[in-house]
């Protein structure tokens, strides 16, 4: 379920890029992305996270953007490296038509402190291409990356205007 590049594939895929330091070690953030149940607690974003275990392991997410509609995905699980990196990869409808690869990396920076990469790319003729989309799904993510490092560093979380 890797999501490499395919020819022609650049005028067909976007991908949204964040990253941040985080002033926590890679297992206090770790423990934050991998506690699924906990993101309906301080997650603005991704507000639910539901796993179910078969031949593969399938997630069940509800995705909030911000200004736009409530959208479930039920993904694959791809990475799952504790400490390092989170990944899943879903598609609607056939193979290429609308895939999406979400990934977290995370690297210490200095002691006591994680970068995190936040990133979603997303290929297809049916993938969401309007920049104004595209820019919810981006102040989602910085969202959802503010709220993890108000978590993992022990301050209060923000309210968001509805």
């Amino acid at each position: 379920m890797e999501f490499a590049p395919r020819p022609g594939d650049a005028a067909r895929m976007d991908e949204i890029k964040t990253e941040l330091e985080i002033a926590a070690t890679p297992r206090r953030v770790w423990e934050i992305l991998a506690d699924w149940p906990g993101y309906a607690d301080w997650n603005p974003y991704i507000t639910r996270i539901e796993a179910t275990t078969r031949v593969v392991t399938r997630l069940n997410l509800r995705v909030a953007p911000p200004g736009g509609r409530v959208e479930r995905h039920k993904p694959a699980l791809v990475t799952f490296s504790p400490e390092r990196e989170l990944s899943w990869y879903g598609q609607l409808g056939l193979p290429g038509l609308a895939d999406t690869e979400r990934v977290f990396r995370l690297e210490p920076a200095a002691p006591g402190r994680v970068r995190m990469e936040h990133v979603c790319r997303l290929r297809g003729p049916l993938r969401p291409r309007s920049a104004r989309r595209l820019a919810r799904h981006e102040e989602g993510m910085r969202q959802m990356n503010e709220a993890l490092r108000r978590r993992a560093e022990g301050r209060p979380a923000e309210r968001l205007a509805a």
